[in-house]
């Protein structure tokens, strides 16, 4: 069985499966990795709208897509897998700024259809990479950073997709919380969550993922069409941006989903572990009081 190591304020219930304790873990202000994935998103952003900025500052914003579509030909093969390794490679290496980014990209470029396989089957592939490098190469690591204590919010939310009844459900919205890409992949494939399940999961977050920022990539490309040429009649679709807006409503609503029925389930077994404890306490109690 798995023991905590020492740390300040443990509420704990013993289990005797081998598995992860549970419990609530409080522990002081540090550096670990979803502290460090943060902080490096948002320094990446910065850097990446500094970088745009000055791009389309001294160059000009048709001259800069111009550059992207002769660096990738809209009917070139090599132009599609490269595009779909970049996606594949930031989701492996948790920089999914990258993968929105080109997904988007592949939006503009290929057309929806087209963008839509790409940047789907790479965002899905990425995915089961990190997820087989976590159950395989990384699992003892992943332990004991959950025993370290540092990610107890995290170490709760998997026992309960484990042991939950609703094993589907809670994983797939595992995919929506906002935590780290790296955290949402590699994880699970530490504990025991079935590798197909995970697949399946997959297969819908990152298809939706990827339909969004394509539909996002394809409405900025007809806005930008239209602003190089205004006097070719009406490049925009209403659908399609309809679509896109929806898209991105929806996204939003099940990241909040996904948060509450995580909380609400956090909270459900907090209470638990908590008339669990006082039932021991009281049925020593009451034994303690019998002997004497």
């Amino acid at each position: 069985m798995f023991e905590d190591k020492e740390k300040p304020r443990v509420a704990n219930v013993e289990v005797d499966d081998g598995s992860l304790p549970r419990g609530e873990v409080i522990v002081d202000s540090q550096w670990d990795y979803t502290s460090i994935c943060r902080w490096a998103t948002i320094l990446y952003m910065v850097l990446g709208a500094i970088t745009a900025f000055a791009l389309v500052a001294t160059h000009g914003l048709p001259k800069i897509v111009d550059m992207i579509v002769q660096a990738f030909p809209k009917d070139d093969i090599k132009s599609q897998v490269y595009c779909g390794l970049i996606i594949t490679v930031s989701i492996v290496f948790s920089i999914p700024l990258s993968a929105v980014v080109m997904a988007a990209v592949n939006g503009a470029l290929f057309g929806i259809g087209k963008a839509f396989l790409i940047s789907w089957i790479s965002m899905v592939l990425g995915a089961m990479i990190s997820f087989g490098l976590g159950r395989w190469l990384f699992k003892d690591k992943i332990r004991q950073w959950l025993l370290d204590g540092q990610y107890t919010r995290v170490r709760r939310m998997l026992h309960v997709i484990e042991d939950d009844r609703n094993t589907f459900k809670f994983l797939l919205l595992f995919g929506f919380t906002a935590l780290p890409v790296g955290i949402k992949n590699y994880f699970p494939g530490a504990m025991e969550i079935s590798a197909s399940l995970f697949f399946v999961t997959a297969l819908i977050r990152c298809g939706w993922f990827a339909y969004v920022f394509v539909m996002v990539g394809d409405t900025l490309r007809r806005a930008l069409r239209k602003y190089q040429h205004p006097d070719e009649g009406n490049w925009f679709k209403g659908g399609e941006v309809l679509q896109a807006g929806l898209g991105i409503v929806v996204m939003t609503t099940l990241f909040i989903y996904a948060y509450r029925e995580y909380n609400k389930k956090l909270n459900e077994e907090e209470q638990q572990a908590i008339a669990e404890s006082l039932s021991i306490e009281g049925g020593s109690a009451a034994s303690h009081g019998a002997t004497q």
